[in-house]
């Protein structure tokens, strides 16, 4: 691969109708294509790997015989869509690892590593007080079925192994090449950088369909999810890295038990404090900078397509066909557009 590329907020950027055409393309890729994986998963005949992990006999849940599937599943959804991003990327003249954040090098792999741990504290906080608010102090909401399930069986090897497939090794590395390395990068071709970081965050946050319910656990999952997103996706244009936000994002994804909950929860908070100048300036930074990067009537405009999207896949409204279709169609005519990503200079702002 080359090295010249766009910087990820110097991209001289097309009109707004070119972003909805890439609103469709990336809707395709990220939930079409993804749910295509499922589909051909079901056609081989493998077993779920939930078959051998929500079970009624606590006694026989198997996490280790999940593993071989839960990889089998996650090479099928996950690598379908990664594969189809990379192609529409090569399409659209995003040639070089730099356009989809994959460096380490201009900046240092431990300093990049060090501001990922530091980002990953401050996510990590709003989530889990929620869990520990409703574990220890008051039922704000039943949770997920996982969560649930957590707190009933042994953590042994197959569990770590099973949860370093579907949570806090590989889901990381997937999720950001796919969310904030090819779809943030593709909507910066026409949106402004505060734009692409939130509407990111939205498609990012409830395409967690698990915590589309009415009660405050499950709403404020959401919000945090929101708002840690849009935190990672400032990382990315500050760094031009998404190695700080795959290991912030594989930090808030590890595992804990409830005591092992309260004794992070005091080491990442000590961790703040003694980097509390820095932190307070990133978040500040992160809010001054999607702020000024942002036309709120955009997000009007933008937003109701994967909205609608995401009700449709996960049964609140009717016809997800109807919606699918559109999506299908934008993405294709995004395809014949010129790609903002052909021209300007690669570095990020750190």
């Amino acid at each position: 691969m080359t090295v010249e590329s766009p910087s990820w907020v110097q991209l001289k950027r097309t009109s707004l109708g070119i972003g909805v055409l890439g609103i469709g393309e990336i809707l395709a890729v990220q939930f079409l294509i993804f749910g295509l994986g499922r589909q051909l998963y079901s056609w081989t005949g493998l077993p779920s790997p939930d078959q051998f992990i929500f079970v009624e006999d606590l006694a026989t849940v198997d996490f280790m015989g999940a593993v071989p599937y839960e990889l089998a599943t996650l090479g099928l959804t996950f690598g379908l869509a990664l594969l189809t991003a990379v192609l529409v990327g090569i399409i659209r003249g995003r040639r070089s690892r730099l356009s989809y954040g994959l460096q380490v090098r201009s900046q240092g792999f431990l300093r990049l590593t060090g501001i990922g741990i530091l980002a990953g504290s401050f996510i990590w906080l709003l989530p889990n007080s929620l869990k520990l608010v409703d574990h220890y102090l008051l039922d704000i909401g039943p949770g997920t079925g996982f969560w649930v399930l957590q707190e009933q069986v042994p953590w042994g090897l197959g569990y770590w192994l099973d949860m370093a497939i579907a949570s806090f090794v590989l889901i990381p590395l997937a999720e950001e090449f796919l969310v904030r390395g090819y779809v943030m990068g593709r909507l910066n071709e026409s949106f402004r950088p505060g734009e692409s970081i939130l509407i990111v965050a939205f498609i990012f946050a409830f395409g967690h369909g698990q915590y589309l319910r009415a009660d405050a656990l499950s709403i404020g999952s959401l919000i945090s999810i929101c708002i840690n997103s849009t935190l990672l996706g400032y990382l990315v244009f500050r760094t031009g890295s998404l190695w700080p936000a795959i290991v912030a994002h594989a930090l808030v994804n590890l595992p804990a038990t409830y005591p092992w909950k309260l004794g992070l929860l005091g080491i990442f908070l000590t961790l703040l404090i003694v980097h509390g100048r820095q932190v307070s300036r990133f978040a500040r930074e992160t809010t001054a900078f999607v702020r000024a990067h942002t036309r709120p009537g955009v997000l009007l405009i933008a937003l109701p397509l994967p909205a609608w999207l995401i009700l449709a896949h996960s049964e609140k409204i009717p016809y997800p066909e109807v919606i699918d279709g559109v999506c299908i169609a934008l993405g294709l005519a995004s395809l014949l557009v010129r790609s903002a990503w052909r021209t300007g200079t690669s570095r990020g702002i750190l």
